[in-house]
């Protein structure tokens, strides 16, 4: 990993005071958030507070009209999105979007294409795989769109390990899951961080979430209002109002 000019070890992924939004609408204002090698860390927010443009930020999907987004010291915020890939940042989107006619076979391999000449490295990163999500090696031949909802996720996490990230975007991986699917998935999250992998997760689910990360962040109206540890932000009396009702349980955003 480089070094900054000062000698400190840059962040695995920085975003500084970045505004951004869709054309005349600006949906986040200098927001600021870093993640460290080998860190998760969370983004709670409602519906509308800009927890996906923010994630679409980072991937090159919208440019910022103002600030920076640096992976591991370098900036990425004017590359194109297969250049911020090629850099090491990956994101699983909202919705999946896998290739519902092609089997998970084809869609595993798919994600691997920035690395299909390194055929062992390949082989090597599928049992990984294999080893976060059993059911995919059983179902490789089956069409991804045949799987259920659960299924389809595992997958659409899979594809984007495949490519072998630095840092790894999730953007609301539990939408629409049955709660014993979200505990599955939660707990091959928790897995990566044994494996050092990097994590910037979107989620609505925010104990889950805050019971997988080590930070978190608060997105209101395209601003950050809270951060901290992941322990002390679920003792926040803000965010169990808010995020988590009186008993701890998640509230409705």
């Amino acid at each position: 990993m480089s070094e900054t000019r000062n000698g400190a070890t840059p962040h695995a992924l920085a975003v500084e005071n970045v505004t951004s939004g869709y054309g005349p609408v600006t949906v986040l204002r200098e927001v600021s958030v870093t993640v460290a090698q080998g860190e998760i860390v969370a983004i709670l927010g409602s519906n509308g507070a800009g927890k996906s443009t923010l994630m679409k930020t980072i991937a090159g999907l919208l440019r910022p009209s103002a600030g920076r987004v640096l992976a591991y010291g370098r900036e990425v915020s004017r590359l194109a999105p297969e250049k911020i890939t090629s850099a090491g940042v990956m994101m699983v989107p909202e919705g999946r979007q896998l290739f519902g006619e092609l089997s998970v076979a084809d869609n595993l391999l798919l994600g691997a294409y920035l690395h299909k000449r390194e055929r062992e490295q390949n082989r090597k990163q599928l049992e990984i795989v294999y080893d976060l999500f059993p059911i995919l090696k059983e179902r490789l031949r089956q069409a991804a769109g045949g799987m259920s909802g659960g299924q389809q996720q595992m997958v659409a996490i899979a594809r984007g390990l495949m490519a072998r990230p630095r840092v790894l975007l999730l953007d609301e991986p539990s939408l629409g899951l049955a709660p014993q699917v979200i505990e599955q998935v939660f707990a091959a999250l928790a897995r990566l961080r044994e494996l050092g992998t990097t994590v910037l997760i979107v989620e609505q689910n925010a104990l889950q979430a805050l019971d997988l990360a080590d930070r978190a962040y608060v997105l209101e109206r395209g601003r950050v209002t809270i951060e901290g540890a992941a322990g002390q932000l679920k003792d926040d009396p803000r965010v169990r109002a808010a995020y988590l009702g009186p008993r701890g349980e998640p509230a409705t955003p």
